[in-house]
């Protein structure tokens, strides 16, 4: 394959998530300081703890909406309508079957008494229960609308469910902060965020109507009567093994604030909320790179171009590391002025625990980068497995070193996880990309480099000037 309709597309992508970024950063620019000022340090922190709720019922579908679309792309490929509409409607059925019953258990959970096992204060346990119940409708709701970013994947499509991904969060965030500006609970915001979810996902039901091919339009609707207990079995093992990915979320994610609140307090929980928040930032922005190279390994691996394949992989791990450097390098000079200016000296800074941060972050670009090679062919079951234990690993640590050293216990904890997982991540990779580790290293070398910022280029040309639609891929 010669053309650019690849890496066009990946640019189209990569420019539409980046926009996304920067609304969700200029969204945490002012929602942290505005809800530290309109609720407090203690009553944000509580919120915190109970927004990564969640994060845990993640657990539940185990990765199937995800690993479902690297197998709806292979069947758009081909265009086979009737193994696409069994991809979406065994997906949907096994997202209501196994959601259901994990989302009981929690609101059953939530009726035991929370400060018995954590120091709340503002939010009482009524409270607690309506929340929780609100993010399990939230999170049912998300699982949904993951059948149809699926499905704008498929179609090659993701530029646009990017664009529409933005509105959502641009839209949600500009209701909440009027929510809580006009003096919303943490009920209120709950509620909103919910409904929100639901009106958007009524309009990617409607807009992917404009992107489906023909064959594919009378065969996208949710339902169970076209459920395939064969697919079932083939999505199984990689389901479940994609799974522990929102686990490992959970872990360093919500896990660590709870550790954090548990041998701290909550004012401890939004001190290290707020300095992850920026470190992760630069990470942040550049988390577009793998989410727009995904569909089109994809593509390129069911098809067998391991050139093509080799070559996006090596531009995008470029890129991160690359830009990874400069993020924390600019962070480092100007995160304490930034800090003190974003939470309005509501907070103490913590240079030590936020330049470990920055190195967390970096770590964490490496093996989340190199991820995607496994993740887009269904072949992540190992990487999964070992990426789980190092963050198990990771929070025993915090549970060693946060109630010794405080903080930076919980920072230095993630730290040596990411840098083990990266090594395996990246060596799982290359064996995947049939690409040795010498060419691979070469890669970074300073005349690659500079090839790279021309391969940037090349392709934002491109973009602005396509190539016949006969012509692309």
């Amino acid at each position: 394959m010669t053309n650019n309709a690849p890496p066009t597309r990946i640019f189209k992508s990569a420019i539409h998530l980046l926009a996304g970024r920067g609304v969700t950063l200029i969204n945490q620019l002012i929602y942290v300081p505005l809800m530290l000022s309109m609720w407090g340090k203690e009553l944000y922190g509580e919120w915190l703890l109970l927004s990564a709720i969640p994060s845990f019922i993640e657990l539940a579908n185990g990765g199937i909406s995800k690993v479902a679309c690297v197998d709806m792309i292979k069947a758009t490929a081909r265009k086979d309508s009737k193994r696409f509409q069994q991809i979406v409607q065994t997906t949907c059925t096994l997202i209501l079957l196994i959601t259901f019953p994990v989302a009981m258990l929690l609101l059953v959970a939530s009726a035991t008494p929370i400060d018995s096992y954590l120091p709340f204060s503002s939010i009482d346990p009524f409270e607690v229960r309506v929340i929780t119940f609100t993010f399990v409708a939230n999170f049912i709701l998300m699982q949904l609308s993951q059948i149809y970013d699926g499905m704008y994947q498929s179609f090659l499509s993701f530029a646009r469910l990017v664009v529409l991904s933005n509105i959502e969060r641009l839209a949600t965030a500009v209701v909440v902060i009027i929510f809580v500006l006009r003096g919303a609970t943490p009920i209120g915001v709950a509620l909103t965020m919910t409904i929100m979810q639901f009106l958007f996902l009524l309009a990617r039901s409607y807009d992917i109507h404009n992107v489906a091919e023909p064959w594919a339009r009378s065969v996208m609707g949710f339902g169970i009567r076209h459920r395939s207990h064969e697919l079932v079995r083939s999505l199984f093992r990689p389901a479940i093994s994609y799974g522990l990915l929102p686990l490992c979320n959970a872990i360093r994610g919500g896990g660590i604030l709870w550790i954090i609140g548990y041998a701290l307090n909550p004012a401890a929980v939004a001190l290290f909320s707020a300095l992850r928040t920026l470190a992760n930032s630069g990470g942040m922005l550049l988390s577009v790179v793998t989410q727009s190279i995904s569909p089109e390994l994809t593509v390129a691996v069911t098809s067998e171009n391991h050139d093509l394949a080799r070559l996006i992989f090596r531009k995008a791990l470029q890129v991160v590391v690359v830009s990874s450097i400069f993020f924390a390098i600019g962070l480092f000079c100007a995160g304490g002025w930034i800090f003190a200016l974003w939470t309005n000296r509501e907070l103490q800074f913590d240079n030590q625990v936020f330049t470990l941060l920055l190195c967390v972050v970096i770590a964490k670009n490496f093996w989340s980068s190199a991820l995607v090679v496994a993740t887009s062919s269904n072949r992540h079951t190992r990487d999964t497995v070992f990426v789980l234990l190092g963050h198990l690993v990771a929070l025993s640590g915090a549970l060693v070193l946060v109630p010794l050293i405080g903080l930076p216990g919980a920072a230095i904890s993630l730290l040596v996880c990411d840098i083990v997982i990266s090594v395996f991540v990246i060596r799982r990779a290359l064996i995947l990309l049939e690409e040795s580790s010498w060419n691979f290293l070469a890669s970074f070398s300073p005349s690659s480099l500079i090839q790279l910022f021309s391969f940037i280029k090349q392709s934002s040309t491109t973009a602005n000037h396509p190539v016949p639609q006969d012509h692309q891929l």
